[in-house]
Protein backbone atom coordinates (compact mmCIF):
# COMPACT_ATOMS: atom_id res chain seq x y z
CA UNK A 1 0.00 0.00 0.00
CA UNK A 2 0.75 3.62 -0.09
CA UNK A 3 -0.36 6.70 1.82
CA UNK A 4 -3.51 8.53 1.90
CA UNK A 5 -3.65 11.28 -0.70
CA UNK A 6 -5.17 14.35 1.08
CA UNK A 7 -7.90 14.48 -1.36
CA UNK A 8 -9.13 11.30 -1.43
CA UNK A 9 -9.30 11.07 2.53
CA UNK A 10 -11.14 14.38 1.86
CA UNK A 11 -13.72 12.84 -0.85
CA UNK A 12 -14.41 9.89 1.27
CA UNK A 13 -15.34 12.26 4.67
CA UNK A 14 -17.43 14.40 1.90
CA UNK A 15 -19.28 10.86 0.48
CA UNK A 16 -19.16 9.11 3.95
CA UNK A 17 -19.50 11.78 6.66
CA UNK A 18 -16.86 9.71 8.44
CA UNK A 19 -13.05 10.79 8.76
CA UNK A 20 -10.25 8.35 7.06
CA UNK A 21 -8.42 6.59 9.67
CA UNK A 22 -5.10 5.89 8.48
CA UNK A 23 -2.66 3.29 10.02
CA UNK A 24 0.41 1.81 9.11
CA UNK A 25 1.92 -2.04 8.92
CA UNK A 26 3.89 -4.37 7.69
CA UNK A 27 3.81 -8.07 7.20
CA UNK A 28 7.19 -8.37 9.38
CA UNK A 29 5.03 -6.45 12.27
CA UNK A 30 1.91 -9.17 11.83
CA UNK A 31 0.51 -6.57 10.77
CA UNK A 32 -0.22 -3.32 12.63
CA UNK A 33 2.37 -0.83 13.81
CA UNK A 34 0.61 2.35 14.33
CA UNK A 35 -2.90 3.59 13.82
CA UNK A 36 -4.53 6.97 14.41
CA UNK A 37 -7.13 7.29 16.67
CA UNK A 38 -10.42 6.38 16.05
CA UNK A 39 -11.98 9.13 16.93
CA UNK A 40 -9.93 11.25 14.81
CA UNK A 41 -12.07 14.80 14.01
CA UNK A 42 -10.34 15.20 10.71
CA UNK A 43 -7.72 13.65 8.62
CA UNK A 44 -4.04 14.64 9.58
CA UNK A 45 -2.11 12.79 6.99
CA UNK A 46 0.38 10.82 9.51
CA UNK A 47 0.38 7.28 9.95
CA UNK A 48 -0.52 7.37 13.80
CA UNK A 49 0.65 6.85 17.24
CA UNK A 50 2.10 3.11 17.83
CA UNK A 51 0.14 0.96 18.88
CA UNK A 52 -0.23 -0.72 23.06
CA UNK A 53 3.38 -2.24 23.61
CA UNK A 54 5.42 -0.95 20.58
CA UNK A 55 7.31 1.90 19.87
CA UNK A 56 8.17 3.68 17.18
CA UNK A 57 11.37 6.06 16.48
CA UNK A 58 13.18 7.24 13.03
CA UNK A 59 16.77 6.53 12.52
CA UNK A 60 19.40 7.77 10.46
CA UNK A 61 21.86 5.62 8.70
CA UNK A 62 24.14 4.21 11.54
CA UNK A 63 21.02 3.75 13.69
CA UNK A 64 21.06 6.70 15.79
CA UNK A 65 17.75 7.98 17.09
CA UNK A 66 16.75 11.22 15.43
CA UNK A 67 15.05 14.52 17.02
CA UNK A 68 11.36 15.14 16.54
CA UNK A 69 10.99 16.45 13.37
CA UNK A 70 14.21 15.20 11.04
CA UNK A 71 13.74 12.75 8.61
CA UNK A 72 14.94 9.12 8.71
CA UNK A 73 14.33 5.48 8.51
CA UNK A 74 10.88 4.75 10.79
CA UNK A 75 11.87 1.86 12.67
CA UNK A 76 9.70 -0.47 14.99
CA UNK A 77 10.41 -2.21 18.27
CA UNK A 78 7.23 -4.65 19.89
CA UNK A 79 5.88 -7.92 20.95
CA UNK A 80 4.21 -8.06 16.97
CA UNK A 81 7.94 -7.42 15.60
CA UNK A 82 8.74 -10.85 13.28
CA UNK A 83 11.89 -12.72 15.04
CA UNK A 84 13.40 -13.25 11.72
CA UNK A 85 13.05 -14.37 8.20
CA UNK A 86 12.53 -18.30 7.93
CA UNK A 87 15.77 -19.82 7.56
CA UNK A 88 17.37 -16.76 6.20
CA UNK A 89 19.59 -15.40 9.15
CA UNK A 90 21.58 -12.85 6.51
CA UNK A 91 18.47 -11.37 5.44
CA UNK A 92 17.23 -10.82 9.35
CA UNK A 93 20.49 -9.33 10.49
CA UNK A 94 20.34 -6.70 7.51
CA UNK A 95 16.65 -5.78 9.17
CA UNK A 96 16.93 -6.20 12.89
CA UNK A 97 18.97 -4.82 15.35
CA UNK A 98 20.71 -6.61 18.14
CA UNK A 99 18.87 -4.14 20.53
CA UNK A 100 15.35 -5.56 18.44
CA UNK A 101 14.35 -3.23 16.37
CA UNK A 102 12.95 -3.37 12.69
CA UNK A 103 14.85 -1.41 10.05
CA UNK A 104 11.38 -1.01 7.64
CA UNK A 105 13.22 1.02 5.06
CA UNK A 106 10.45 3.52 5.12
CA UNK A 107 11.23 7.15 5.45
CA UNK A 108 9.52 8.82 7.95
CA UNK A 109 9.79 11.98 10.62
CA UNK A 110 8.14 11.98 14.11
CA UNK A 111 6.22 15.24 15.41
CA UNK A 112 6.17 16.08 19.09
CA UNK A 113 3.16 14.58 20.14
CA UNK A 114 4.55 11.03 18.69
CA UNK A 115 2.63 10.88 15.38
Amino acid sequence: GMAVQRAVAERWKKVTGVTLVEAYGLTETSPAACINPMDLKDFNGAIGLPVPSTEACVQDEEGKILPIGDVGELCIRGPQVMAGYWQRPEETAKVLTADGWLKTGDMAKMDAQGY
